[in-house]
């Protein structure tokens, strides 16, 4: 197994022009120890994600 990378200074700034805004400061201290990604599912692979036309398809079809 190996260790995410944290984000750059150089990617928070290229974040930071795309949403126009700036992240409060303890999550960008956050994103500067780690990125965010890696082994944590957010979703539980139990569940599936559909589309809104999927399940109104799969019940009036």
């Amino acid at each position: 197994m190996t260790a995410c990378q944290p984000c750059t200074r150089s990617e928070l700034d290229g974040l930071y022009r795309a949403l126009g805004v700036r992240l409060p400061e303890d999550v960008e201290q956050s994103l500067l120890r780690h990125n965010g990604s890696g082994l944590t599912d957010v979703i539980p692979s139990m569940y599936a994600l559909y589309s809104v036309p999927a399940p109104v398809d799969r019940r009036h079809g």
